[in-house]
C-alpha cells in the first residue's frame, strides 16, 4: 500500500509574529475558526492558547475541537456539518447569541 499526502499545512514567515500582536492587542477579535487540528496546533505554537481568552473559538469537527480543548482553548461552537460551510453556519449561529461578554 502506497500514502499519498495530500495536503500539508506549512507556516508561513512572520505568522508567529502576527498572531501574537493581533491576539494580544487591546481590541482583540472575536472569533477564530480553527479548520484542522494542525492549525490548531500551529496556532498555539505561535502564539499560545492563553492570547484566545475572550476569543470565541470555532470548529470545524469534533477532532479539531478536541484537539483544541487538549491544549487549551476552549470551543464555543462546532460545526454539525464538518466543511466549510458547516463552518461558517456554526459562526453565524453562535453570532445569533450577542457580543461577548469577559
Amino acid at each position: 500500500m502506497d500514502v499519498v499526502e495530500a495536503y500539508r499545512t506549512v507556516v508561513p514567515e512572520g505568522a508567529a509574529a502576527l498572531a501574537r500582536a493581533t491576539f494580544n492587542a487591546l481590541r482583540k477579535p472575536d472569533f477564530i475558526t480553527f479548520t484542522s487540528s494542525s492549525t490548531v496546533r500551529n496556532f498555539v505554537d505561535a502564539a499560545g492558547a492563553e492570547t484566545l481568552r475572550g476569543v470565541r473559538a470555532v470548529s470545524i469537527g469534533p477532532v479539531t475541537t478536541r484537539t483544541a480543548r487538549c491544549l487549551g482553548i476552549e470551543v464555543a461552537a462546532e460545526a454539525r456539518v464538518y466543511t466549510i460551510e458547516g463552518l461558517v453556519e456554526a459562526l453565524l449561529a453562535i453570532c445569533e447569541t450577542g457580543p461577548l461578554t469577559v
